[in-house]
């Protein structure tokens, strides 16, 4: 006999009552997650690109205090001078018009909100959900599982800390996802967001940039680059003189990245996620190269085979963030992937790849007060060879964002071994570029 599962009784209930919780349950995860991170006031980051474009547009030296007006820095803001245009309306309109922040402030999160909502459907797409776009529109458990797979991807932790600090990682991450994903001709589009993912953070794809090489992708490498060159020129735009703007540029970040600053292991460790967390150099130096080694693994593997699948990329995108300064906002690229890779083993019935992914999913959803408490309490056990750090009154937090991102990667790396690299998805039931085939 049959025995009626949860499952069976929701895909009883009549599709009109499922879509209208569908449509409740988008709603509220995303109001209430537009209106705590307005409210949250922080937005770091975001006042950093546009301070720093508004004083390239006026030819001021964005790297001098006396030049910054929107924040009470205590360090002059370090962006990537190549910003310049995204960020040039509301820099130069925020200095002149003060009141116009809260409405500048307003339209990036709706921005980040409609590409995290495209984010979410294209995943949803890759796990099968969704034939074709038309299915959106069909009231029913397509709806509901998306409205609870945008719950998951918005109240992740690396997702929430990209909206808290006005961050530009979901861009980056619609931009991959399209390069990677999209299966349609676009010789034009493709290598323009590979180019501009580059630009908004070159460190997320010197990797993929590689991936690409291998699968003898050499258009897209070279227009891509052709694309964040252009940008990185844009200073001169406004009469900058970009020698001395890069000489400072590249100054700044050197000190930033050393023992005791801001940017390093001691001061913000506690949602950093690059090797770097030994006082022993040599231990974290051992660690990089046992990443590259398999990275060169993967790749070489990858160039041997016909294809491309979704666990050679999540891989590459994890192995990504060890070797250099990353922090856990970076994270959302990889988010996506784990919810795909997670429901496919489920519905394969892949225990050793379901378990993994669902704690991780549970992991990412635990409020980073919680986690810090937690680290705080590890800490002091391990802080005479690993660096800790403080945040919001707790003391000695152990790295954990860190040790949880070498282990995501080992797991990452499994995936992809088993996998083969390049292998297509058995049970796709389609040639070409399957249900777990990438189209880059």
């Amino acid at each position: 006999m049959h025995k009626v599962t949860l499952q069976d009784r929701i895909f009883k209930l009549p599709h009109s009552l499922l879509g209208g919780i569908a449509l409740m349950l988008f709603l509220a995860v995303l109001l209430r997650s537009f209106i705590g991170v307005f409210l949250q006031q922080s937005h770091i980051d975001f006042f950093a690109f546009i301070e720093i474009a508004g004083n390239l547009m006026l030819r001021n030296d964005p790297y001098d205090l006396e030049n910054c007006v929107f924040s009470n820095w205590a360090e002059p803001p370090i962006s990537f001078p190549g910003y310049m245009l995204f960020y040039a309306v509301p820099g130069l309109l925020v200095r002149f018009f003060p009141c116009t922040c809260s409405l500048f402030l307003i339209l990036y999160l709706m921005l980040q909100f409609l590409v995290l909502s495209m984010i979410c459907l294209w995943t949803g797409r890759r796990m099968g959900w969704l034939r074709n776009w038309s299915d959106l529109l069909k009231p029913g458990p397509r709806q509901l599982g998306l409205s609870f797979l945008f719950f998951i991807i918005c109240n992740s932790a690396p997702v929430l800390m990209t909206l808290r600090h006005g961050q530009s990682t979901i861009f980056i991450t619609g931009a991959i996802l399209f390069v990677v994903w999209y299966q349609g001709k676009a010789p034009i589009l493709r290598p323009v967001l590979f180019g501009i993912a580059a630009v908004l953070k070159y460190s997320m794809v010197p990797f993929l940039g590689l991936l690409f090489l291998v699968r003898k992708k050499l258009k897209l490498c070279l227009y891509g680059a052709g694309v964040f060159f252009l940008f990185a020129l844009t200073p001169l735009l406004a009469g900058n003189n970009l020698l001395e703007l890069y000489q400072k540029y590249i100054e700044l970040l050197k000190t930033s990245m050393q023992k005791g600053s801001p940017n390093s292991y001691e001061i913000s460790g506690y949602n950093m996620i690059h090797i770097g967390f030994f006082k022993l150099d040599m231990i974290n130096m051992l660690l990089i190269a046992i990443v590259l080694v398999l990275l060169i693994l993967v790749l070489i593997r990858t160039w041997k085979s016909n294809s491309l699948n979704d666990e050679t990329v999540f891989f590459i995108l994890c192995a990504t963030m060890l070797p250099a300064y990353h922090r856990l906002y970076d994270l959302t690229v990889i988010v996506p992937f784990v919810c795909l890779i997670t429901w496919r083993a489920l519905l394969a019935k892949r225990t050793w790849v379901a378990v993994p992914g669902l704690l991780l999913i549970g992991y990412m959803l635990i409020p980073l007060s919680l986690l810090n408490r937690l680290a705080g309490k590890i800490g002091p056990v391990f802080e005479d060879f690993i660096y800790t750090s403080s945040s919001m009154g707790v003391d000695n937090i152990f790295p954990l964002q860190a040790v949880m991102m070498i282990l995501v990667t080992c797991w990452a790396f499994c995936l992809c071994w088993e996998k083969g690299a390049g292998c297509r998805v058995q049970g796709a039931g389609c040639r070409g570029q399957g249900a777990g085939e990438t189209s880059a």
